[in-house]
C-alpha cells in the first residue's frame, strides 16, 4: 500500500481536515494581528489627515477577516484575508504616490510588508486548495470525534502511558491504539493513522 492509499482512508481524511482547519486558524491569528496593527496605525494616521481613513477601514476589515478565520476556518476565510492584505498594498501604493507628489518623505516598509503578507496568504490558500471540498463536506460529528481523540492523547503523560512515545523535541507523538498507530504533531498540524503492517512497510 502506498502513502496515497493510506492517507485516502476515511479516518485519515477526517484528520487531514482537522489539521487543515488548525492551520487556517493559525493563519487567522496572523490576520488578526495584522488587522490590529493596521487599525492602530490608521487610528493615529486619520488624526493627521482624513485621507488615511482608508487604512483604518482596511485594518478593521482585516481584523474581521482574522476573526472569521478563527470562528469558521475555511479556504474562503484565507482568501478574504489575502484580498484584504492586497487591498492594503494597493492603498499604500496610492498613498505613496500622493505623498511623493506632495514632496513628503515615503517609506518602502509600507509597500513591502503588505505585499509579503498578501503573497503568504495567497500561497497558503493555494497549498490547501486541494482540500477545499473535503473541508466543506466533512460532517461536524466526525470532526468533533477526531478532535476529542486528539486532545485526549495530547493531554496524556508519556511517562504514565506505555503505549505512547514522544520525540526528543516533544513535537511529535506516536500512540498505539489497538491494532493501529496514531502519529501526530502536538500542535495538530499533522496527524494520521497507520496499521502496524503499514507502519512496518514504511519503515522497511
Amino acid at each position: 500500500m502506498n502513502s496515497k492509499e493510506i492517507f485516502d482512508k476515511p479516518e485519515n481524511r477526517v484528520l487531514l481536515v482537522v489539521c487543515a482547519r488548525n492551520q487556517i486558524r493559525n493563519i487567522g491569528i496572523g490576520g488578526l494581528i495584522w488587522g490590529i496593527l493596521n487599525t492602530v496605525i490608521g487610528a493615529f494616521a486619520v488624526q493627521v489627515d482624513l485621507i488615511n481613513s482608508g487604512i483604518l477601514l482596511l485594518g478593521l476589515l482585516m481584523l474581521g477577516a482574522g476573526i472569521n478565520a478563527l470562528r469558521r476556518p475555511s479556504l474562503n476565510a484565507i482568501l478574504l484575508e489575502a484580498f484584504v492584505s492586497l487591498s492594503l498594498f494597493v492603498w499604500n501604493v496610492f498613498i505613496t504616490v500622493v505623498n511623493t507628489l506632495a514632496g513628503a518623505p515615503v517609506s518602502a516598509q509600507g509597500l513591502i510588508f503588505p505585499a509579503i503578507i498578501a503573497v503568504v496568504f495567497f500561497d497558503q490558500h493555494k497549498k490547501l486548495g486541494h482540500l477545499k471540498d473535503m473541508i466543506a463536506a466533512m460532517p461536524a460529528e466526525d470532526l468533533k470525534r477526531a478532535k476529542t481523540i486528539c486532545k485526549e492523547l495530547q493531554r496524556k503523560k508519556v511517562r504514565k502511558e506505555p503505549n505512547i512515545v514522544e520525540s526528543t523535541d516533544r513535537k511529535f507523538r506516536l500512540a498505539l491504539t489497538g491494532d493501529r498507530i496514531f502519529c501526530f504533531r502536538r500542535d495538530l498540524l499533522r496527524a494520521f493513522y497507520l496499521s502496524k503492517t503499514e507502519f512496518q512497510s514504511l519503515l522497511g
